[in-house]
């Protein structure tokens, strides 16, 4: 009964939602843990926001780790495995106490990372294109606080502002002036620099000018809002939009 939501089969919205971000950023070693939760759940143990609370934490411990180099997915099943061990279900709020107790006091390969690793690896971090939770990412930065219908990765690819090929560029090359070879590698692929959309072969290698008229001026999205304003897409522009997500990042994946 309780697989089936796993798989994403449940009438409730909230947490249907909630294991879709699991399956996205894919916890699989979770699930059992998940399953003990959600029994208690339907035994009143717990109320849905506790188990919202949970598989948030769960997401914040695995997303944080993948981003922190060092750390990784070594240890994921071991940790999910004992997790429950760890459960004091005296009432709700000491259930949800002792699976972040448990969590904090994770060392070595399986700590929890803290918000100042966190923060300067995320920024810092030169190809987060090229992680695979980088979709996962996106997406809920982009659905976070967001009051209307969710957006989904069915819907959307993700999106270079500055191209990931501007050799035959001129307008992308001013952008980054004299020493654009150089700069280029180094940012393309930063946290900066991505967005989602459903215009990305319209969009190509255009100009910046050209993506905003194409799309970014009228965007829909929130993470594309910021776009509209400005008149350049370069270096300085894509690092603080690089701290902006982090920013905003801290306040989703909480330590």
């Amino acid at each position: 009964k309780f697989f089936v939501w796993l798989l994403e089969k449940t009438d409730d919205r909230e947490i249907k939602d909630a294991i879709s971000n699991i399956n996205i950023l894919r916890v699989k070693p979770a699930y059992p843990f998940l399953l003990q939760v959600f029994s208690d759940y339907k035994k009143k143990i717990i109320t849905k926001d506790n188990v919202l609370e949970i598989i948030n934490l769960i997401q914040s411990y695995v997303f944080r780790r993948q981003i922190v180099g060092g750390t990784g997915t070594s240890g994921h099943n071991r940790t999910f495995a004992l997790l429950y061990s760890y459960v004091d279900k005296e009432n709700s709020q000491t259930y949800v106490e002792s699976i972040k107790a448990a969590l904090i006091r994770k060392q070595d390969y399986e700590r929890f990372p803290k918000d100042d690793e966190f923060s300067t690896e995320l920024r810092q971090a030169e190809n987060v294109y090229g992680m695979k939770s980088c979709i996962y990412m996106l997406l809920r930065l982009e659905n976070f606080e967001r009051t209307k219908e969710k957006i989904n990765s069915e819907n959307v690819t993700i999106e270079h502002i500055m191209p990931q090929d501007i050799h035959n560029s001129q307008s992308w090359q001013d952008e980054l002036g004299v020493d654009w070879r150089n700069i280029h590698p180094k940012i393309v692929n930063t946290l900066g620099n991505l967005t989602i959309t459903e215009l990305n072969s319209e969009m190509s290698n255009n100009s910046f000018k050209e993506k905003k008229e194409i799309a970014f001026d009228a965007t829909p999205y929130h993470l594309s809002a910021g776009l509209r304003d400005l008149e350049h897409w370069n270096k300085d522009e894509i690092e603080k939009r690089s701290k902006k997500l982090t920013d905003l990042a801290l306040r989703i994946w909480e330590y």
